[in-house]
């Protein structure tokens, strides 16, 4: 039972059956190095009165229960259960999640309960490169006019704009998911379903890249990725895809050839 004042230790493990009850004050593992591993079984109580910050690792296999204004270094959720309440936990520096899923089936909230957030301390995200801002959290990759039988490859890039915790997440390019890449002209990493992350605060992921392989002729329509978050509050952002195909002008007469007859100098025909 740790109430108040503050304890400092290398390390602590909450084995299966043991409880750790943790309120008020401030707990230091290993001056914010070390490791608070709550094992399967095990049991983490974050529900007393008054604030508590971890400034440590929470690697959490077992179960957390969660009152106010409880904030930790690094969440690492390796199959346990978060009960929030109606409360905010605070992450410093990073939320990992063992039970996360992949690309459409990430989801940022596996295991945990309740209507309360888990939280990046001044955590914030949005989208460079070749895109501009077309709202809130929305922006369009405009990929152009390609003549058919060509292509096109244009980038963006998923960016910390925060300046605290990490940020990591999932594009999302249709069901179960959010977002809708169906047009098979479309192809790259850009429009390739699966997590990224963590990208550090002022640090961006890298180009990720969106073909348009003008295999027939007309435009995008509907065509969007969604860029999903880990932490509740980072807003998800909507990257709609622009963009048309078109064959290439062909003359045509009848009847073929053309034929002009002869014309005495000044004279016209068309």
């Amino acid at each position: 039972n740790v109430s108040g004042g503050a304890l400092s230790a290398a390390s602590i493990t909450v084995n299966a059956g043991g409880t750790l009850n943790y309120s008020g004050g401030s707990l230091a593992l290993g001056g914010g190095a070390g490791t608070l591993d709550n094992a399967a079984g095990g049991q983490v109580n974050f529900s007393g009165a008054g604030q508590r910050v971890l400034d440590a690792r929470l690697q959490n296999s077992g179960a957390v229960t969660l009152s106010t204004n409880a904030q930790v270094n690094v969440l690492a959720q390796t199959g346990g259960t978060i009960a929030l309440g109606g409360n905010t936990l605070s992450v410093a520096k990073d939320y990992t999640n063992a039970n996360f899923g992949t690309g459409n089936a990430f989801n940022a909230r596996a295991g945990v309960s309740g209507g309360g957030q888990i939280a990046g301390v001044n955590a914030a995200q949005t989208i460079t490169g070749n895109v501009t801002a077309a709202g809130s959290n929305t922006f369009t990759l405009d990929l152009g006019s390609v003549r058919n039988g060509s292509s096109v490859t244009k980038a963006y890039q998923i960016a910390n704009s925060g300046t605290g915790a990490d940020i990591r997440g999932a594009i999302q390019t249709g069901a179960p998911g959010l977002g809708n890449v169906t047009d098979a002209r479309l192809s790259g990493t850009g429009v390739t379903a699966g997590n990224f992350g963590p990208i550090a605060a002022g640090a961006n992921g890298g180009n990720l890249s969106v073909t348009f392989n003008a295999t027939s002729a007309g435009a995008l329509s509907g065509q969007s990725v969604a860029v999903v978050s880990n932490f509740g509050n980072v807003a998800t952002q909507t990257i709609n895809l622009a963009g048309a195909a078109y064959n290439v002008a062909v003359g045509a007469a009848t009847p073929t050839p053309v034929l002009l007859a002869n014309q005495r100098v000044g004279g016209t025909l068309t």
